[in-house]
């Protein structure tokens, strides 16, 4: 096969597939997987070897990664001046590729945020910002409409490419590049993608950019998770990054649960509105709420936890009944939960202010 060649970089890990196709895309997929690795901090999956050729010249894709179950198992980019930046940014996709339902504007924008740490780490490869390509439009673009097609010619997805790099790059203010690329299980939407921001709060002025990046509909983003959009939020006085504005453990927009207490989810103990009679009391405690399956919730008395138990619990007499929840996944929170006691000798606690 004249012209062709396979070589596998020896400086990357043996899981490093054989790139074959013509010498410079091999050279440049090659040194692309290996700066890729060193940025991410982890390495993709990909089949032993990885095809590289060009699109049909009537294809109006910029560049495409092919992959299965095993990996990566094929790129083809298109014959224009920017050939050696959308090889680079298909390697890129094998980091992040775009499973079912991610937003393609979080898909290219991570890989094009990889993309520019790849180069960054291959001092010996060209770099243009695609922000500074020719015909590059800097307009104000809707990136919550991004369909699924793969057109990249045109002014308006240039836009759009434009500004999920531009995105990410706000993102990255905030959030180590390395969490934005992390192999993690479950869908990686746009709950996740401000869930990970409000996790790296505190909230600033990079948080309010990168919403400002998602385009004019923004303010219709439950960005918080408490079942309110950010124009509802700022009408109604609340804060749209914390889906307990006021801290009393009933998530923004939600109705209080009569015979229940709330529970925030930030650790800390609350009282539960009960304590124990004179004679002491036997209390069981139900859990209840949307968050109830990512929650550990524990009683208090006298300072001390009394474990999440599902069982019968007993207060010494006197004592203040108190409840704490900790999220146990890192997934931002969606609702929440609230707890209801029952039992023997229990009593209402008037010093419980919630």
């Amino acid at each position: 096969m004249t012209g062709i060649l396979a070589i596998q970089l020896s400086l990357v890990a043996e899981a490093a597939p054989v790139f074959v196709g013509s010498p410079s895309d091999i050279a440049v997929a090659a040194s692309a997987w290996a700066a890729a690795t060193e940025c991410a901090g982890w390495e993709a999956a990909a089949h032993d070897v990885v095809t590289i050729s060009s699109l049909p010249q009537s294809s109006t894709l910029g560049g495409r990664a092919e992959r299965d179950r095993s990996g990566l198992h094929s790129i083809m980019t298109s014959s224009t001046e920017h050939r050696t930046h959308t090889l680079v940014h298909e390697v890129a996709h094998a980091w992040v590729w775009r499973r079912e339902q991610m937003p393609k504007a979080l898909s290219e924008g991570l890989a094009e945020l990889l993309t520019e740490c790849i180069f960054k780490r291959s001092p010996h490869l060209e770099f243009v910002p695609r922000d500074e390509w020719p015909r590059s439009a800097t307009e104000r673009v809707d990136l919550l409409a991004w369909d699924h097609g793969g057109v990249i010619d045109s002014s308006l997805d240039l836009a759009r490419y434009n500004a999920a790099i531009r995105l990410m790059r706000t993102a990255n203010q905030i959030v180590p590049a390395t969490d934005l690329w992390r192999d993690t299980p479950g869908l990686k939407d746009w709950p996740w993608f401000w869930g990970l921001l409000v996790v790296h709060g505190p909230i600033g002025d990079d948080h309010w950019a990168a919403l400002t990046e998602v385009g004019p509909h923004a303010d219709r983003l439950d960005i918080d998770g408490d079942g309110l959009s950010v124009a509802d939020e700022l009408d109604l006085g609340l804060d749209p990054w914390r889906w307990d504005t006021d801290g009393d453990g009933w998530w923004d927009g939600a109705q209080p649960v009569f015979g229940a207490a709330s529970v925030p989810l930030d650790g800390s103990s609350h009282c539960s509105g009960w304590r124990a009679g004179r004679r002491g009391a036997t209390v069981e405690m139900k859990v209840e709420g949307p968050m109830v399956a990512d929650v550990e919730v524990e009683l208090i008395a006298h300072q001390e936890s009394l474990g999440s138990t599902a069982g019968a619990v007993t207060i010494p007499a006197g004592e203040a009944i108190g409840i704490s929840a900790t999220l146990t996944t890192p997934e931002m929170p969606n609702g929440g939960v609230w707890v209801r006691l029952t039992g023997r000798g229990l009593k209402s606690d008037k010093e419980c202010r919630r």
